[in-house]
């Protein structure tokens, strides 16, 4: 890694980066005092994709990496010692849709791993790169009687919902 790199790994306790086009051959020199995870694309021709995960040598009792199927996302927990609640982490990386690697199963993927992650009750964020423009596919999530089911909602609460505007100003 180059020198400015290890100095802005050291900022951070946990530092996450995507798109690394690492592979399982590859040993990266990581400050003093730091470790790293690497999840690199499976089947390539050449390098691409991949996650990689640096993190303090003093948290390595705190953390863990969970087994993914996907390789879309690498999982990370962090114990937390005061509420004896975990904190999951997924780092996603998802190809560009006209990307060779791209897959219309991605999201589907890496939500039927964090529906299994929600079974144990850790709360779960995800971050990364998920190239989320769309073209012809909507960018929101359609309200219905499964959506306010799965989120535990009564669907008799006023809920104000804007039908005509997505991120980018139209449907």
């Amino acid at each position: 890694l180059l020198p400015e790199f290890q100095e802005l790994i050291k900022t951070y306790d946990i530092f996450i980066c995507v798109e690394t086009k690492t592979d399982n051959l590859d040993i990266l020199k990581v400050p003093s005092g730091y470790k790293y995870f690497l999840k690199s694309r499976k089947e390539f021709k050449r390098k691409s994709g991949g996650i990689a995960i640096f993190y303090k040598e003093t948290l390595k009792d705190y953390i863990q990496f969970p087994t993914s199927i996907s390789e879309f996302i690498q999982w990370l927990k962090i114990s937390n010692v005061i509420t004896q609640k975990p904190l999951v982490i997924g780092c996603v990386y998802i190809p560009p849709e006209n990307n060779i690697y791209a897959s219309n199963e991605c999201f589907d993927e890496i939500e039927n791993e964090m529906i299994q992650l929600l079974a144990e009750d850790t709360p779960i964020t995800l971050i990364g790169d998920f190239n989320a423009r769309t073209s012809d596919i909507p960018d929101f999530t359609q309200v219905d009687d499964n959506l306010f089911e799965i989120l535990e909602i009564e669907n008799d609460i006023d809920i104000q919902f804007n039908d005509h505007i997505n991120l980018y100003g139209s449907v």
